[in-house]
């Protein structure tokens, strides 16, 4: 039991460190094209929230692919960095599928 709660610990511990990673990369994203015009804070809330977000999808995609712990961190800041652009295409992506599966079984 103590080695199922150490476990759970550790797991928690990392991804809070992965949410973190992500957040860091959306500040970056945020500061780097955000060229004047006055601050807005909620903009740069909803840009860390979608950090946040897409570097947490990242992560549960990279451990599921059994990755390296500092590979999923790298792979959460780059998702985090480019989080919704990321959701944008996936979206896109994920449509046209839809669409061509739903095409092809109309026929």
């Amino acid at each position: 039991m103590k080695g199922a709660a150490l476990h759970m610990e550790e797991e928690t511990k990392t991804f809070f460190e992965i949410i973190s990673i992500a957040v860091m990369g959306g500040f970056v994203d945020y500061i780097r094209h955000k060229r004047g015009g006055a601050f807005q804070p909620l903009e740069l809330v909803l840009s860390l929230i979608v950090a946040a977000f897409a570097g947490m999808e990242a992560h549960f995609i990279a451990s599921w692919l059994e990755l390296g712990v500092q590979l999923q961190f790298a792979i959460a800041g780059i998702a985090g960095y480019g989080g919704g652009v990321i959701l944008d295409i996936g979206l896109a992506v994920l449509k046209k599928m839809i669409e061509a599966r739903t095409s092809t079984q109309k026929k």
